[in-house]
């Protein structure tokens, strides 16, 4: 049975899926487990990564993370009016591992609230973004923040403490090649902070059968968006792999029941909307959406409340927190 529902954003993808390596096991058996906005979602049998295929190019998709889609439109011009909730929950991590201060990468660090407050406690920051509008919030505030990917970093001669990546290496082409730059730029005891979705938790699983009982959109993926999924195995692989030592994985947060409906993919151009206007609530833009919205609800609320039910007796969550350090 194949349900459409809303408004869908179909793209090309060509003739679908090609046999390659996976990222974390290097294995070429996978299956294809559905589609998202037009867009081939493969999982490996072996280690159960996720990925988008093919992927977008890269023109594609620095426009998708610009802020006419929707990006960082209502962020906040002032830093010191941002919260400092991350900036002290990471300094306290890394003071729990032994670094109480030094030098910090904030890789994908958006307008550099994180870095700003962390600047405060006394780290000597940079960081980087693909968005142009972010950059020029993070500068202003007079943070050293290069506008690019870590690719385009010229920082060669800086080795640092430590490299934070918050959401971001689920949205880079090659999370290979992206943790062997970020290896080459740790000194030799330095450590990586990964902060990514998880795609193991009851709710990613629950809704994963979901999909393929009546192939509507896997809830988890986020593709094109997102161009990977992983799951706490998949995940140590790729990092064993590029050279870190996993030290600890926290699992924590929960998958909001809103932000799941919206995630599905039938709801952009309202999400696209809501976001450049920045009102979060409801409006006469939500009606022609109001009967789509209540199916997919009924559909996705058992399912929704199985995973929380999962995760809080496998003590899981929606996100993973990893600790890993450089080997030497």
């Amino acid at each position: 049975m194949i349900l459409y529902i809303g408004k869908r954003v179909h793209r090309s993808v060509g003739d679908g899926p090609t046999a390659e390596e996976c990222e974390s096991c290097g294995s070429l058996d996978h299956d294809l487990i559905g589609t998202k906005r037009g867009w081939h979602l493969r999982q490996c049998k072996s280690c159960g990564l996720v990925a988008v295929k093919p992927l977008p190019d890269e023109d594609a998709l620095r426009r998708i993370y610009q802020m006419s889609a929707g990006y960082y439109v209502t962020a906040s011009r002032d830093l010191s009016a941002t919260s400092p909730d991350a900036a002290i929950d990471l300094h306290r991590l890394l003071k729990g591992i032994g670094i109480k201060v030094g030098k910090l990468f904030d890789v994908g660090c958006s307008t550099g609230a994180l870095i700003f407050h962390l600047r405060r406690f006394g780290w000597d920051v940079m960081g980087c973004d693909v968005n142009a509008d972010a950059v020029a919030i993070a500068r202003s505030s007079g943070l050293d923040v290069y506008h690019g990917s870590i690719d385009d970093v010229d920082c060669e001669q800086r080795h640092f403490d430590a490299v934070n990546m918050s959401d971001v290496l689920e949205h880079v082409k090659s999370p290979g090649r992206t943790l062997q730059r970020v290896h080459s730029l740790l000194n030799e005891r330095g450590v990586l902070v990964l902060r990514i979705p998880n795609a193991g938790c009851g709710f990613a699983r629950s809704t994963l059968f979901l999909s393929k009982i009546t192939r509507l959109p896997w809830a988890q993926s986020e593709a094109p968006y997102h161009l990977f999924e992983y799951s706490h195995q998949s995940i140590k692989g790729i990092l064993e792999k590029t050279g870190f030592h996993v030290e600890t994985i926290l699992f924590e947060g929960k998958s909001p029941f809103l932000y799941t409906i919206g995630g599905m993919g039938y709801f952009d151009e309202l999400k696209r909307e809501m976001k450049l206007s920045g009102e979060y609530k409801f409006s006469w833009h939500m009606i022609p959406y109001l009967p789509s919205l209540f199916f997919v609800s009924a559909i996705l609320l058992p399912f929704w409340t199985y995973g929380r039910m999962i995760d809080r007796f496998q003590s899981s969550g929606s996100s993973m927190t990893i600790v890993a350090r450089r080997k030497s």
